[in-house]
């Protein structure tokens, strides 16, 4: 797994597909000799690199020595860039000194390579639980390299993380700064670097905004610099941390793909630079806008956890890698691994007028539907009629529902009950803000205003006063009712970062730990209250993310519900992240039918939002063909299949994937058109099925006569016999081993 060559000073991580080499030069400092597809002879690797004859730089007693090579030139690749000398690529770390100098150069101290991975103090990780007993984590499938290096002009010590997974081809790379001599302050701490010989390669990133969230973009590498990432506090809409490298435009079987996530939930960046020489500098982690974290004397900082993912099979490749380690090395809820519970929202059906009849009509109803868990949304607590008060105060407005009622109503029809809270926000109306107004972010900024959006403020969790309260109060609910399911919604960007809790030198940490103070309150809920579902939501998808995912099993994906635009956030969602992740709705939506919704929610965790009072019997007919399914099949064939993307809309008139379960005795795909064309002959080729089985099928609840080989639908297709009108429409194809 990892090997030092004494001798060569040459470092190689490897598992049986990749190999990861870094070479320790004759001035201490990083050399990446090697990065990709396994090299089982690393004894040529050293001749790869590129030597200096003819530079010379002045050394402390003035004399003028020539080095070989030059570790500061820009087309070296390095596994850590300095700053404030001649590499002008993006340094990962950047400290400025007490003297006010912006130099800094780490040199090669010593290393550490033992078993396992390390889990960080304060922050999600991989392999580690909440309760964290142990230095190291799964020490079965994980090996570290700890790099130690020191600053030149500085009594700062670097420590890098890099970490290889035996059972996947992954890379976790992290740097942990320590501060030991006179006070510095941090003005960037990005989580990784990786630099490549080639710049020849497609980059791969989701972009979006509200209802809109994740949509693919691919850019040619080009000259200077690309750069994707968010200011919002939290990973945003309008970026997703998710992105990857491909040398083919767009291929899902074949050719080099290097995929990236970060596993943090407030702001990043990446950074891509294609260097006059034709090399490839990537630099990614917490974004530096804003950033300036002062640390004295024994103080230390950590950077969140960069994953990497490389894959010679295309896209898919990558694809699975992250969604196999997101659920079984990131994920801590691990009671919902089977069996989610089908779930009915209350939100797009009343919004905030309902009381306890209104409620318990709706779950009456909803149980036409095959729920299993009912969740009552926005409205239920403070002075909360409309979105302009009530955040902040979370008490159950017994006025308006009497909510031990409608959770009996509920447990007498054999369902669980669920809640909607958005924790991290508050109302100017609100007793909490009349009580404590400097408990709201920036607000002791601007003494005569404050901007609002969406009626509310953002709760400075950078001060453990307030997550304290915030605990307190849910708590109180949490245990005076039976709550089974938590959603936890996060409807506004932190546009201020002041806070009233730290002084002024040290306003540059409030970003970074208003997310500290959010992973806190939600660890300590998951440790106290372990049987409760706890879903993410931040506007849909702004938060959409593997810190957030390290807590919660699932997150809603998109306020957008609709098919014919979830098909597009779902599929390009699917690309970094598993299926079991993907909150996915039928809703009252008017673009698409009911079927079609239905065949999309599928393709995620599945569930129902809309007034079930207003539902006819042929509406009820068409949903519960989707519970039929989704009781039957979607657990082994969706929630804990192999997801193979078939046909990406960015580049088709159709949508298509399928996911197969993990014996290839069971498989759902799924179709979906998004413009009329009228004369095609369509063959639809399948992936991940067993060519030596055969396969009984069921297109759109209507069993076709014959049966099929795996290989035939693999390499030849299932011909689509209707090709007319199947404009915003979906097929939906169920395949069962002939002896299932």
């Amino acid at each position: 797994m990892i090997h030092y060559n004494q001798e060569q000073n040459v470092f190689h991580l490897f598992n049986k597909d990749i190999s990861y080499l870094i070479h320790v030069n004759g001035f201490g400092r990083l050399e990446t000799l090697y990065f990709g597809e396994k090299l089982n002879d690393v004894s040529d690797i050293l001749n790869a690199r590129t030597l200096y004859t003819e530079c010379t730089y002045l050394d402390k007693k003035m004399s003028l020595v020539t080095p070989t090579p030059s570790y500061f030139y820009p087309d070296t690749l390095v596994e850590i860039s300095s700053h404030g000398i001649f590499d002008k690529r993006d340094a990962p770390i950047v400290i400025q000194h007490e003297n006010g100098s912006y130099l800094t150069d780490f040199e090669y101290v010593k290393h550490k390579i033992y078993h396992g991975i390390k889990p960080l103090d304060g922050m999600p990780c991989l392999d580690a639980p909440l309760e964290r007993k142990e230095s190291l984590y799964n020490k079965e499938n994980v090996d570290t390299l700890e790099i130690i290096l020191k600053d030149i002009t500085a009594n700062v010590i670097l420590h890098e993380y890099l970490s290889v997974y035996r059972d996947k081809n992954i890379i976790v790379k992290s740097f942990k700064i320590e501060n030991k001599g006179k006070r510095i302050k941090l003005l960037r701490a990005f989580s990784m670097q990786l630099d490549l010989p080639s710049s020849d390669y497609y980059f791969h990133h989701f972009h979006g905004t509200q209802w809109v969230e994740r949509q693919e973009e691919i850019n040619k590498i080009y000259d200077g610099t690309q750069e994707i990432g968010s200011t919002r506090g939290r990973s945003s809409h309008q970026e997703n941390p998710f992105c990857f490298l491909s040398k083919e435009r767009n291929s899902l079987t074949d050719g080099e793909v290097i995929g990236f996530n970060l596993i943090y939930s407030g702001n990043w960046e990446m950074r891509v630079t294609k260097t006059p020489y034709d090399s490839l500098h990537l630099a990614y982690g917490i974004n530096d806008d804003d950033f300036c974290f002062s640390l004295g004397r024994n103080e230390s900082f950590d950077t969140p956890q960069a994953v990497i993912s490389y894959s010679k099979d295309g896209i898919d490749g990558m694809s699975q890698t992250f969604h196999r380690l997101i659920k079984e090395n990131l994920q801590t809820d691990k009671e919902r691994e089977h069996n989610r519970p089908l779930i009915f929202n209350s939100w797009e059906g009343c919004l905030f007028t309902f009381d306890t009849k209104v409620i318990k009509s709706y779950i009456d109803d909803a149980c036409k539907l095959g729920i299993e868990l009912f969740v009552l949304d926005d409205g239920w607590f403070g002075k909360r009629d409309n979105d302009k008060s009530g955040l902040g105060d979370w008490f159950v407005n017994e006025k308006k529902i009497n909510l031990h009622e409608v959770i009996e109503h509920c447990h007498e029809r054999k369902l669980k009950f669920g809640i909607w809270f958005e924790p991290e926000m508050v109302n100017p109306d609100s007793d909490l803000f009349r009580s404590h107004p400097e408990w709201a972010l920036g607000y002791e900024e601007n003494k005569d205003w404050s901007h609002l959006e969406r009626n509310q403020l953002v709760l400075d969790f950078t001060n453990d006063d307030v997550v304290d309260n915030i605990f307190e109060q849910m708590c109180k609910i949490l245990d005076e009712y039976d709550i089974d399911y938590v959603k936890w919604d996060h409807n506004r960007i932190l546009a201020e970062h002041f806070t009233a809790n730290l002084p002024a030198e040290k306003q540059g940490e409030a970003y970074h730990r208003y997310v500290l103070g959010y992973y806190r309150l939600l660890s300590q809920l998951r440790i106290r209250y372990p049987e409760i579902f706890f879903e993410g939501c931040s506007s849909g998808g702004g938060r959409f993310d593997l810190g957030t995912l390290y807590y919660v099993p699932q997150i809603w994906t998109s306020d957008e519900t609709d098919g014919a635009s979830r098909a597009y956030i779902q599929y390009y969602t699917s690309l970094g992240y598993p299926l079991s992740t993907i909150s996915s709705h039928v809703s009252a939506s008017a673009q698409t039918t009911y079927p079609t919704k239905v065949d999309i929610a599928l393709f995620g965790t599945y569930g129902y939002e809309m007034n079930p009072n207003k539902l006819s019997e042929r509406e009820f007919a068409e949903m519960n063909r989707g519970t039929e399914i989704y009781h039957k099949y979607h657990d082994k064939a969706i929630l804990n299949g192999t997801l193979y993307h078939l046909s990406n809309p960015l580049d088709h008139d159709e949508m298509s994937m399928i996911s197969v379960s993990q014996d290839q005795s069971l498989a759902i795909a799924v179709y979906y058109e998004k413009s009329n064309i009228v004369m095609r002959m369509d063959y639809w080729k399948l992936k991940g099925l067993n060519p030596k089985k055969r396969y009984h099928l069921n297109l759109n609840g209507v069993d076709v006569p014959e049966t099929y080989s795996g290989e035939h639908l693999m390499k030849v297709g299932y011909y689509l016999r209707d090709i007319f009108r199947r404009q915003n429409k979906t097929i939906l194809l169920i395949l069962k081993e002939s002896n299932y």
